[in-house]
């Protein structure tokens, strides 16, 4: 007896057939290091000398589960000539000429900050796409300045924690300087995200990748950079800094003497003085086979919670067939 499938069906089969390539590859992602399995942190390994792709952390002595590894994450959106293409990537998750991919890393809360006096901040913290204000999240931050050497402004108050409406507000003395970043660890339940906000018109962002700081044009840099590393114990979030030669690779490439590995930020500034270039660690992006800003209408997703250095992020994954 033949056997028929009705409409109905056949739409089901193939939603179950997306739904379980899209497990197999957010599986490899997040759980595979790839093969090498330190290759996010040498920038000269190209897309072509990858023989398997994965974002988890990789460690001689401990695998903990969907904790990623900021190189590799960086070399998803770096410089054409450093970055990992949605081509290759497909390729290696066996996706290539039958599916096509979409990855969206964000951010477990919204933190934005706005400017109401020269030394006062509102900090506004509320759940993804601004939809509901967060309550009793704990605020640890300070405002970096380079007067000649990198200068570090502790709020008048210490931390702050968001109120009902998921607002708190962070003075700063001395704070009146042209241009600074802030720079603020969010903790609200376990949810904790790294958020560096740029004060000033010559504040002016840069790329992190391994120890590669990547300017969007040449310039002569100073010959120190700061590192911002969170400290986090019993609940309790700190700020420490380490100051770290760097030199010059090649036209707007700068290498750091070493990168600590709980760093989230990296500042510099130019020789003259003039700009303050900052690097956070991992950024939010959107990684596609596909251009435009919306995924594929018929695509299967799904999402999980992973750990970048300090923070919670979420990762999304969309799948779509290319051909049936």
């Amino acid at each position: 007896m033949m056997a028929i499938l009705s409409e109905p069906s056949i739409g089901l089969s193939e939603r179950e057939q997306l739904k379980v390539t899209a497990q197999k590859a957010m599986t490899q992602l997040t759980l595979d290091p790839g093969n090498p399995p330190d290759w996010g942190c040498h920038p000269a390994l190209g897309e072509e000398d990858l023989r398997s792709f994965g974002l988890a952390k990789h460690s001689e002595t401990t695998r903990d589960a969907y904790v990623l590894d900021p190189d590799k994450v960086s070399r998803l959106s770096g410089p054409s000539n450093l970055a990992i293409s949605p081509s290759r990537a497909a390729e290696l998750l066996n996706l290539r000429g039958s599916y096509g991919f979409r990855l969206e890393l964000r951010q477990a809360l919204d933190v934005n900050v706005t400017r109401i006096s020269a030394s006062e901040f509102i900090v506004t913290v509320s759940t993804p796409l601004g939809s509901t204000p967060v309550a009793g999240a704990n605020v640890t931050a300070a405002m970096y300045l380079y007067e000649g050497g990198f200068k570090a402004l502790e709020p008048m108050g210490g931390a702050a924690r968001t109120g009902v409406d998921g607002r708190c507000t962070l003075g700063f003395e001395e704070a009146e300087a042209e241009t600074g970043i802030i720079f603020l660890v969010v903790d609200h339940r376990g949810l904790r995200t790294v958020k560096v906000i740029p004060v000033g018109s010559r504040a002016e962002r840069a790329r992190l990748l391994s120890d590669r700081l990547i300017l969007g044009g040449d310039m002569e840099l100073a010959g120190e950079a700061l590192e911002i590393i969170p400290t986090y114990s019993d609940g309790v979030s700190a700020l420490l800094t380490l100051t770290q030669a760097i030199s010059r690779v090649e036209a707007a490439h700068y290498r750091l003497g070493y990168l600590e590995p709980g760093a989230e930020a990296v500042l510099a500034v130019s020789m003259d003085g003039s700009k303050l270039f900052y690097a956070p660690r991992v950024e939010e992006l959107t990684y596609s086979t596909m251009e435009g800003e919306n995924p594929n209408p018929f695509s299967y997703s799904l999402e999980r919670s992973v750990v970048i250095g300090g923070s919670i992020y979420t990762l999304r994954l969309y799948i779509w067939r290319m051909t049936w």
